[in-house]
């Protein structure tokens, strides 16, 4: 009895490394017991009450860790706050390439964490800073964007399908994005059509308020920002939307120690399949915020275009050349994120001589 006593507690008292994998509507978590080969496995819904579940089961020597991604900053934050154990959001990108290099058997992410978080020293972890609280309130801020300036294109289309269904020409999408051609369009709907067309005015109207009132919020929060802000602007490429979205996620880039790193983070670094002696690069991870890529892809383009972007049009025409538009302008995209690390890191504007040659 004494033995089985002594047993349990022996086993309570073990550090448990807990590796989680989220999705959208649930999460996987994989348990290891520390110096043993105990695993335990369970999953919870992406919910309010699913999170407070799976908190309230940790203990404070417990050892957490998660890849990137708003979901798992959330999550991070809500274990720091009740439970005070150790948490680690881990670089994805990086957690990836190093999968890929050591041939990992497990085909379960979230065991793969925990085994990874139990073998590896703290120092070595590739971690990623957490967000400030602000930083958190731009990420959802940028969401929204996202989710009204979605609902407007949609209403536009819808628009636009009416106008043409009933035979009235002549207004492309792009003209029906100026209010005046939109009341000019409906005066030429049949009037049986006119409240509906009516009502889909006024929509594509609500969701323009709400998008003028997201962004002159956006102003005054770089303006708070106004170094970090002026830095990015200097790129080509780069406009007062895509600032936000890079402070939003990136912050003043101080939390990651290299340039490689921010692309790790980003999701830009290729995929690499090892094979005894020969490695090979497949397309990027995509690990890591998708709206970062999103806007920095937007932003290569844009710089296409600019008379500042010499040494960015020189790299696009180097990759265009072997392996076409779509990997060339993805590059150009990694090369301007990494440049923009570069010129936070040194408080130096694009302009500085040298400073694209030196990233």
């Amino acid at each position: 009895m004494v033995n089985l006593t002594t047993k349990i507690l022996n086993m309570a008292e073990q550090k448990r490394f807990i590796g989680v994998d989220l999705s959208k509507r649930s999460f996987e978590v994989a348990m290891v017991n520390d110096n043993t080969s105990q695993i335990t496995r369970k999953k919870y819904k992406a919910t309010t009450e699913g999170r407070q579940e799976f908190v309230a089961s940790l203990r404070e020597d417990d050892v957490v860790a998660m890849e990137t991604g708003n979901s798992s900053f959330v999550l991070a934050k809500l274990i720091q706050k009740y439970v005070h154990c150790k948490v680690y959001v881990l670089n994805a990108g990086k957690l990836h390439i190093i999968f890929r290099s050591l041939k990992k058997r497990d085909k379960e992410d979230a065991l793969r964490i925990a085994k990874f978080i139990q073998r590896m020293p703290e120092e070595e972890l590739p971690t990623v800073a957490m967000p400030s609280d602000e930083e958190m309130a731009m990420r959802s801020t940028v969401a929204e964007q996202m989710r009204l300036d979605r609902s407007r294109t949609r209403s536009l289309n819808a628009l636009y399908n009416l106008l043409w269904n009933n035979g009235v020409s002549g207004i492309g999408r792009t003209e029906l994005k100026k209010e005046k051609n939109r009341e000019k369009a409906i005066s030429k709907l049949p009037e049986v059509y006119k409240d509906q067309g009516r009502r889909l005015v006024q929509l594509i109207d609500m969701y323009e308020q709400y998008l003028n009132e997201i962004e002159e919020n956006q102003k005054e929060v770089l303006q708070e920002r106004e170094e970090e802000t002026t830095i990015s602007l200097s790129m080509p490429g780069i406009g007062p939307k895509i600032a936000f979205v890079l402070q939003s996620y990136l912050g003043n880039m101080e939390r990651f120690n290299s340039r490689r790193q921010i692309g790790y983070f980003a999701g830009f670094t290729p995929r690499v399949d090892s094979s005894g002696d020969r490695e090979r690069y497949g397309s990027i991870t995509k690990k890591g915020p998708k709206r970062v890529r999103q806007v920095m892809v937007q932003a290569a383009w844009a710089a296409m275009q600019s008379n500042q972007g010499t040494v960015l049009k020189e790299v696009y025409k180097r990759i265009r050349s072997t392996k076409g538009k779509k990997k060339a302008i993805v590059a150009v995209a990694r090369k301007m994120l990494e440049i923009l690390y570069v010129m936070h890191t040194r408080k130096e504007l694009y302009s500085a001589p040298g400073l694209a040659d030196h990233s």
